[in-house]
């Protein structure tokens, strides 16, 4: 346990492999990991956004993701370590007006300006990490890890399946949150069948020099 509490979290575009490696850090450095709920948790305001809205679906996922935020930080102002597996509320301001994004929330979804000022306020409000882990990959292994994952909802979904291209824009958002708030930036290059969740979580410690 570090004298000096700290926040972990894992970036990246959905399906980039950051929740079984920030669970795998966990797991080594002996503390508690917070993940989004897998798919058969979600409500029906996700599986079915199609009669539910955008905004519902996105506000249920912010609302989840930023109450585990919270709940990491307060570890780490308590002396520990708190990881989460995505960061992504926090950088969305960033993302959201960039095209490719419509699959998400289109620019016409009555909420819209809403949304924009709640993501305005979370990247002034929400907690801030010590390090932040951005997954990087190919589109071959993006595609093999959203066939393994196998989830029915949103991973299906044809303006979902041409997102690969805002990849760099997930990089940009971080490297310009990392630049302004003091956050140590560590790139993770994703590569399909060379490394383990947990052989990448130990190679990652060490990155961060949390390791013993």
């Amino acid at each position: 346990m570090q004298k000096k509490g700290i926040t972990i979290g894992g970036y990246g575009m959905p399906g980039c492999g950051k929740t079984s490696v920030t669970k795998a850090i966990g797991q080594i450095l002996g503390a508690e990991t917070f993940q989004e709920p897998e798919e058969e948790y979600w409500p029906w305001a996700v599986t079915e956004r199609h009669i539910s809205g955008q905004f519902s679906s996105i506000m249920w996922f912010r609302a989840m993701r930023a109450a585990i935020l919270y709940k990491a930080k307060h570890i780490a102002d308590q002396g520990g370590i708190g990881i989460i597996d995505s960061y992504y509320d926090k950088l969305f301001i960033h993302l959201m007006d960039e095209p490719g994004f419509e699959w998400l929330i289109k620019k016409d979804e009555p909420y819209y300006d809403i949304v924009k000022q709640i993501a305005i306020r979370d990247y002034e409000l929400l907690p801030d990490l010590d390090y932040l882990i951005y997954f990087e990959l190919d589109k071959e292994i993006w595609l093999r890890n959203l066939e393994k994952r196998n989830r029915k909802t949103l991973d299906s979904e044809a303006a979902f399946l041409e997102t690969f291209k805002t990849q760099p824009l997930y990089r940009k958002a971080a490297e310009t949150y990392c630049a302004q708030n003091n956050c140590q930036l560590i790139v993770q290059k994703q590569a399909y069948g060379m490394s383990s969740p947990e052989t990448t979580a130990q190679e990652l410690i060490i990155k961060m020099g949390l390791g013993n």
